[in-house]
C-alpha cells in the first residue's frame, strides 16, 4: 500500500517548543500510517530527534531539501514563515503554513520585512494553526476562506507531565516557592527582569533555561538548572509552587499547562493564548500585559496566602488533568492534514518572482531571525545591566527589607497596616509643607 507522504520543513533540530509540537505532529501522523519526511538544511540532517522516545523518533525520516525536491508530497508544511518561500521548490498536493504565532508581529513595522511577511501570507496557502486565537487573526486580517485554516490545539503528555508531591503549605511553614522559566537572551519572554521582580520582592525563587545567566541572580535563588533534559523538567517544575512568567508574546502558551499538570499554579501577564485553559482566580492570576507592578502584587498575594496557592493549585490539577493528550489528538491532527485545500505551486511562484524575495530563498531562514534576535538579546542585555545596578543598590535593598518587614508586622488589610498608612502619610505631607515654607524663605 502507497503511503501518503507529508514533509515538514523545519530550520534546524534543537530544544524549542515550536520543534517540540512538530516534532509530536509527526509521530501521530507516522503512527496513523503516514510517510513523515523532516526537510531539513543539508547541515542538520541526522541530529538526535528531540522530545520524542527512540521508537518514536525513528518513525521520522530526515532528508535534506536537495533530496526532498525529488519527491512527490501529498503536503508539505511550512514551519516558520521564512519557510513558506522554499515550498515553491517542493512538489505536492497541498501546500500549508504550520503557525504556532503570529510572526508579523516580531518584525519592525513598514520594512521591507514586515511586507515580504504580508506578501507571503496572502499567497492564500493553508493555515494550520495551534491556537484558537491565531485562527481568528488571519481569518479576520488576511481575508482567508474558513475552508482554508483549521485549528488543533496541543496535546499533553500525561505520561511525562504528571503530579510531583510537594511539602504542604500552610500558615507559618515554608515559603511559597517561585519559579522563573525561559532565556534571558529572548527580549519577549523577559526573563532577567522577572528574576530581578523576584529578588526586589524578597520572594524564594529558582530558575530553568535552556541557556542562564548566573550574574542575574542573587540571594533569594533556591537554584539554577541549565540545559535540563526534558524528561526531568517535571522534576524542576515539581519543586516549586507558582511558575511568573512575564511573556508579551505566545501562541499555544505551553508552560503554565505543565506547570498545572505537576501540581503548580502560575501568576502570569494575560497574554494572547492564556485563554485557551488558564482562568484568572480559578486555576491561576492573570494580570494586565506590561503591568509589572500589578505582577508584582500579585507574586505578593501569593506568596502571603498558601491557602489561596493550594485552591489555585487544585483547581489548576484538575484543569490540566481534563486537557487531552497527544493520542486523543490523532484524529483532529489526521483531519486538518485530510482537509487541507489543494493548492498549486503558481501562487506562490507569483508572489516570490518578485526580487523583495531573493534573500529568502537565498539564505538560511533562521539567519534573519538570528541577526533580529541578537540585536534584540543586546538591547536587553544593556536594559538588565541598568537594572542590576539599580537592584544592587543599597536604597533597593533597604527597601525590599522594609517590605518584608511590613508583611510580616502589618500584612494588608490588616489595623497595623491601615495605621502606618495614614502615619506616613500625614509625615509625608508634612515634609512637603516644611519644604514649600524653605524654599518660599
Amino acid at each position: 500500500m502507497h503511503l501518503k507522504r507529508v514533509g515538514f520543513v523545519l530550520p534546524a533540530m534543537g530544544i524549542y517548543g515550536g520543534i517540540k509540537i512538530v516534532l509530536n505532529w509527526a509521530a501521530i501522523l507516522a503512527k496513523c500510517g503516514y510517510h513523515i519526511d523532516l526537510i531539513l538544511p543539508p547541515s542538520a540532517v541526522g541530529a538526535r530527534v528531540p522530545f520524542l522516545s527512540e521508537q518514536d523518533g525513528r518513525l521520522l525520516h530526515q532528508i535534506s531539501e536537495r533530496d526532498a525536491r525529488r519527491h512527490r508530497y501529498h503536503a508539505v508544511l511550512a514551519t516558520i514563515w521564512p519557510g513558506i518561500a522554499q515550498l515553491v521548490d517542493l512538489n505536492a498536493d497541498h501546500y500549508a503554513w504550520f503557525m504556532q504565532a503570529y510572526e508579523g508581529q516580531f518584525l519592525e513595522l513598514n520594512t521591507p520585512a514586515q511586507a515580504d511577511f504580508d506578501e507571503l501570507v496572502a499567497s492564500q496557502l493553508n493555515v494550520v494553526t495551534t491556537a484558537h486565537w491565531l485562527r481568528q487573526h488571519i481569518l479576520r486580517h488576511y481575508n482567508f476562506e474558513p475552508k482554508q485554516t483549521s485549528c488543533v490545539v496541543s496535546g499533553l503528555d500525561k505520561s511525562l507531565w504528571k503530579p510531583v508531591p510537594r511539602e504542604p503549605l500552610r500558615p507559618g511553614g515554608r515559603p511559597v516557592h517561585f519559579l522563573v522559566e525561559g532565556p534571558p537572551s529572548d527580549p519577549r519572554k523577559n526573563v532577567a527582569r522577572t528574576i530581578r521582580l523576584l529578588e526586589g520582592l524578597g520572594l524564594s525563587y529558582a530558575w530553568v533555561g535552556s541557556a542562564v545567566d548566573r550574574s542575574l541572580v542573587g540571594r533569594n535563588c533556591r537554584a539554577v538548572h541549565e540545559k535540563v533534559p526534558y524528561e526531568r523538567m517535571p522534576e524542576v517544575y515539581g519543586s516549586a509552587d507558582v511558575l511568573v512568567k512575564a511573556s508579551n508574546s505566545e501562541g499555544m502558551f505551553g508552560p503554565p499547562l505543565e506547570m498545572f499538570a505537576t501540581g503548580g499554579t502560575a501568576a502570569v501577564w494575560h497574554v494572547q493564548g492564556a485563554e485557551e485553559y488558564m482562568t484568572d482566580q480559578y486555576n491561576s492570576l492573570l494580570v494586565p500585559m506590561n503591568s509589572w507592578s500589578r505582577l508584582a502584587r500579585a507574586a505578593l498575594e501569593l506568596a502571603d496566602d498558601p491557602g489561596r496557592v493550594q485552591t489555585l493549585q487544585e483547581n489548576a490539577l484538575a484543569t490540566a488533568e481534563a486537557w487531552p493528550t497527544w493520542e486523543e489528538q490523532a484524529d483532529q491532527i489526521v483531519a486538518a492534514i485530510e482537509s487541507l485545500v489543494p493548492f498549486g505551486r503558481a501562487s506562490l511562484v507569483r508572489h516570490l518572482a518578485k526580487n523583495q524575495f531573493r534573500w529568502i530563498l537565498n539564505s538560511q531562514p533562521l539567519v534573519q531571525e538570528s541577526r533580529r534576535a541578537d540585536a534584540e538579546a543586546s538591547r536587553a542585555a544593556q536594559a538588565s545591566a541598568e537594572l542590576h545596578r539599580l537592584t544592587t543598590s543599597r536604597a533597593w535593598r533597604f527597601v525590599g527589607l522594609v517590605q518584608v518587614a511590613r508583611r510580616r508586622v502589618a500584612p494588608d488589610n490588616s489595623w497595623r497596616w491601615a495605621v502606618m498608612d495614614r502615619t506616613c502619610r500625614a509625615v509625608w505631607r508634612a515634609c512637603r509643607r516644611i519644604g514649600s515654607r524653605r524654599r518660599a524663605a
